[in-house]
């Protein structure tokens, strides 16, 4: 799997169960804070990156605050992950493309010389 799909996969992973999340109005503020703090954590877990720390559940609106605070830190720190994953993505990409390019020098050049030695 190349870079790019590393980093799409991961984008769709963060934003589609969060807006998923936003269409569900069965479900309580607490309840949907709380799916996000679990999905926030399921892909801390894939990354291997660690976000902010979340607070214990309790259903106390000054407590929701902060458990909101403290996904957005969350999401902010993916983002940043995705960019810098997309960064090694393209860096990648533009080595490898160096790369071929270096390789198919040398071989024209190697051609050249065999072509003389004969």
């Amino acid at each position: 799997m190349t870079f790019r799909r590393l980093a799409l996969a991961i984008a769709c992973c963060v934003f589609l169960p969060i807006a998923g999340a936003q269409q569900s109005p069965t479900l309580t503020l607490a309840e949907r804070v709380a799916a996000l703090e679990r999905q926030v954590a399921r892909l801390d877990t894939r990354t291997g990156i660690e976000s902010a720390t979340r607070p214990a559940v309790t259903v106390q609106a000054g407590n929701l605050v902060a458990r909101i605070d403290a996904l957005e830190r969350s999401v902010a720190s993916l983002g940043a992950y995705l960019d810098r994953v997309q960064r090694q993505a393209d860096d990648a990409l533009r080595a490898a493309t160096q790369a071929q390019r270096d390789a198919q020098a040398a071989q024209q050049t190697a051609r050249d010389v065999a072509m003389r030695v004969h």
